[in-house]
């Protein structure tokens, strides 16, 4: 005999309150799944409506509404559903109704027994009337995790608001602001007669657990997490909660030893003591004096003590865990366990689940872990682990999950993998694990992610892995991989491809990435990777980061079309052997870049659709762009004035060097570069004025002929400026004494003349590291005082001018200074003893001047100088 439960045909006077309260909203009609409301019809039986449920008299008594995609509207606005008098169950969780204050007409619907309006964005206090609800029994208001600068938090409003909550037996207010409560909370959740789920994590809790919690008796469950206020000791009276099956106390502030009565404790399932990840100079840690801690826990299933102070060797805390039989996630991470893991946890063969991470202090004893029949996750990362690791675990049925990253002196190797493997995330990076991968790597069918990179793998990647259709995350970078890429086609989930730092070599196929269209990023670096580069890559709708640098690829880009709204930000093609014109669609077509590197290529022009051959394209279409990268290739011509305007004010650096480039369009305006190369070029005319925004700027090696009287204006963030080696003339600006942050100031080898600007140094005195006025014709005399007390400088090059005097004393200043170079002037001076105070003087060049002891000096300079 079978016996099913018919709802009744629905009430007319019900159909139309819920009508009401659908024409209150106005829906999101591309969500998917659709709106629940959006499908109801006045046409059918209310009752039958999804989301609905009634009694047999045709009454709703429940609304299931959880994440309906609401456009607009206010719960406030739905006068319908405040006329529901039967209902018993409303469920509006992750329904968003952002900003808007909970409605208090919420309490005319007196007979719920259940209320979910979590996550629904209300904000402000919540009404009294609703904790009035006379039989309400579950109620559920927690918010998501506030977002710094956004206060959509609901609040408690005052001490009574628990008073008439009868009935109430669950209670969830996780991320709902208590702090208005006070330290009182406890007594005012004493008002509660027989609460048994107690959900109060990151409340804003402060002050001592005290003993109001003590009279509730019937407490099952008790999650005060993230409650950083919260203090003094965990209170010996929750041992006596009989009920008590999960206590979760983890990133309080709580501190000091236990004053539990365990053995009072033996009905406990879940403990979560854990802590905040220790800060330095704070100790908020809580420690466990003795390991009597686990002996009556008997029936617990899961421990989470992250962080907490165990300081405990192999020996004592893994036979105290052999204490809790029943155990099934262990979670121990960054509680400074020392020595071997022992056998005593072979014992647990409940464990499924075992986090041991940032132990640094762990060194061995992994193998009985492979006896553990349902292990299901195993996380040893960054745990000191030496020796070679056990294969056999690796082959464990029931594995899912397996981190052992960053234990640099861990060996090992991959096993042949079973057929029947449940592996979903290999882990691997930073350790020594090395050999070949098998070709039963492909019987992973499960896995999602694999992560081998800095160890010490060699070999092809095996062409099985192509049988991994799970796959999501693979990065092999920075081993010996060698050979072609294997295809990857039939993963359609793979989002994040690195083979980087590898010695990959061949061509890489045009069809091998037209499936893969979730990718998101693919990074081929530093491998020997040759051949052109596919233009299927740039066709992957949701790939953002794409670097192909130091390999081998070579002949022309391809075009690109009809790709304006890919989403690709980073693009690093530097390094290889490409040629011919740039194409004009990677500026056009790529509208979202962010650093663009072209760089060390053998590109001649860059190409534009319908006109001569141009340096460099109008780029308005670059509205994002704060990099560009053209450095070291072959390209000639003038550079065009609209370059400076790209990026909306994000334009950052320009790297234009090692080009043939030979003029600046004009006018023209630098404007918001923070770092402009064009070193090694053939640019003539005067130094171009840089944005007052510039801090780093190289204009060496070309054949500028002057230096702007005003470009100090110019200077007022610079720390980097280099004119070298150029056909410069005339005089150094005294504006240039504007620039206070210099720095390096290079502009060696011209033609400059006149005096040197004594405010060059004392103006830049605490940060000028290093002036190189090398090879000029500059003369007059050093000032005595030239060199002030603060005196930074580590480099000065004045040789090669027609300097006269002698060397200032005030040199002795610089006590910094490692390299002087001063011959090839008229200096006339004896060179006296001072010079030897300069005691982090490595290399000084004193020949070609006027002075007869020039070479005496050698005998009274320290030892180590080297002179020239």
């Amino acid at each position: 005999m079978h016996m099913v439960l018919v709802s009744g045909q629905c009430q007319s006077d019900q159909k139309l309150l819920l009508i009401q309260m659908k024409n209150s909203f106005i829906f999101d009609v591309d969500s998917t799944p659709p709106a629940k409301m959006s499908q109801w019809s006045e046409s059918t039986d209310c009752c039958d409506w999804n989301g609905v449920d009634c009694d047999e008299a045709g009454h709703v008594i429940g609304l299931d509404l959880s994440a309906e995609p609401i456009l607009i509207g206010s719960l406030e606005n739905a006068s319908g559903l405040f006329s529901l008098q039967y209902m018993q169950s409303l469920n509006l969780g992750f329904t968003l109704f952002y900003g808007f204050p909970m409605p208090s007409r919420l309490a005319n619907l007196t007979n719920l027994t259940y209320l979910n309006l979590s996550h629904c964005g209300f904000t402000g206090e919540i009404p009294t009337e609703i904790s009035s609800l006379p039989r309400l029994v579950t109620l559920d208001l927690s918010g998501p995790e506030p977002i710094s600068g956004f206060s959509w938090r609901l609040e408690i409003p005052n001490f009574n608001f628990f008073q008439n909550s009868t009935e109430l037996r669950e209670l969830y207010l996780d991320n709902v602001d208590l702090s208005g409560l006070g330290t009182e909370w406890c007594k005012a959740l004493s008002f509660l007669p027989n609460p048994q789920v107690l959900n109060l994590s990151n409340c804003l809790l402060s002050g001592p657990i005290n003993h109001h919690l003590a009279n509730l008796r019937s407490l099952s469950v008790i999650r005060l997490r993230d409650n950083h206020a919260v203090s003094g000791q965990v209170p010996e009276f929750v041992a006596n909660l009989l009920n008590l099956t999960t206590l979760d106390l983890s990133h309080v502030a709580s501190q000091g030893g236990f004053l539990l009565r365990f053995q009072a404790c033996q009905g406990w399932f879940t403990l979560d003591l854990s802590g905040r990840e220790p800060i330095s100079g704070f100790s908020w840690r809580l420690e466990i004096p003795n390991f009597n801690f686990f002996h009556n826990l008997i029936e617990l299933r899961e421990l989470y003590l992250d962080s907490v102070e165990l300081s405990a060797s192999g020996t004592e805390w893994c036979k105290a865990l052999s204490f809790l039989p029943n155990l099934q996630v262990l979670s121990l991470f960054g509680c400074d366990l020392s020595g071997p893991i022992n056998h005593y946890l072979a014992k647990l063969r409940s464990l499924s689940v075992i986090r041991l991470h940032y132990n640094y202090g762990l060194s061995s004893g992994t193998e009985f872990l492979a006896n553990l029949t349902n292990l299901n996750a195993l996380d040893l990362s960054e745990c000191g682990l030496q020796g070679k690791f056990p294969e056999k675990i690796l082959q464990v049925p029931t594995l899912e999950n397996l981190d052992l990253s960053i234990n640099q002196l861990l060996q090992g190797s991959l096993p042949n993998f079973p057929k029947n493997s449940s592996l979903r995330n290999l882990i691997l990076s930073g350790t020594g694990f090395s050999g070949t991968l098998p070709d039963s790597i492909g019987n992973l069918e499960n896995l999602t992610r694999i992560e081998v990179r800095s160890c010490n793998f060699s070999g092809r990647i095996p062409p099985s892995m192509a049988n991994l259709t799970q796959l999501f995350h693979m990065d092999f970078s920075s081993n010996h991989f060698s050979g072609p890429i294997p295809s990857l086609h039939k993963s359609r989930n793979l989002n994040y491809l690195d083979l980087s730092f590898n010695n990959l070599n061949g061509g890489v196929s045009s069809t091998f990435w037209e499936q893969l269209v979730n990718l998101n990023l693919v990074l081929l670096s530093r491998n020997s990777l040759n051949g052109s580069i596919p233009r299927s890559l740039f066709l992957l709708p949701n790939l953002e980061m794409l670097w192909l640098s130091n390999n081998q690829f070579e002949n022309q880009l391809p075009e690109i079309s009809n790709v304006s709204s890919s989403v690709l930000h980073d693009l690093d093609l530097s390094g290889n052997r490409l040629e011919g014109p740039v194409p004009i669609s990677i500026f056009f077509e790529l509208r979202n870049l962010c650093t663009l590197d072209l760089s060390s290529n053998k590109f001649s022009r860059l190409k534009l659709a319908s006109s001569k051959p141009r340096v460099i394209p109008i780029l308005k279409n670059q509205s994002q762009l704060s990099v560009l990268d053209i450095s070291n290739n072959q390209i000639s011509g003038e550079i065009p004035n609209s370059i400076w305007k790209v990026g909306s004010g994000k334009f950052y650096t320009l790297n234009l060097s090692h080009n043939l480039l030979e003029s600046l369009q004009e006018p023209y305006s630098i404007s918001g570069i923070g770092l402009l190369d064009l070193h090694s070029n053939q640019l003539r005319g005067n130094i171009p004025y840089m944005s007052p925004n510039t801090s780093y700027v190289d204009y060496s090696n070309n054949n500028f002929i002057s230096i702007p009287a005003d470009i100090g204006n110019f200077m007022s963030i610079t720390t980097f400026f280099s004119a070298a080696n150029n056909s410069l003339t005339g005089f150094i600006p005294e504006s240039v004494c504007k620039a206070t942050d210099f720095k390096v100031l290079d502009l060696s080898n011209n033609n400059l003349s006149g005096t040197i600007p004594a405010c060059l140094i004392t103006k830049s005195s605490t940060t000028l590291g290093v002036l190189n006025l090398g090879r000029n014709n500059l003369n007059g005399t050093l000032s005595h005082t030239i060199f002030p007390g603060n005196c930074g400088l580590q480099v000065l090059g004045l040789s090669g001018n027609q300097l006269k005097g002698v060397v200032p004393k005030s040199l002795a200043n610089c006590n910094m200074l490692q390299v002087l170079d001063l011959r090839n002037n008229h200096i006339n001076d004896n060179f006296p003893c001072w010079l030897w105070n300069a005691s982090s003087l490595q290399v000084l060049v004193l020949r070609s001047n006027n002075s007869p002891d020039t070479l005496a000096v050698q005998e009274i300079m320290s030892p180590g100088l080297c002179f020239k």
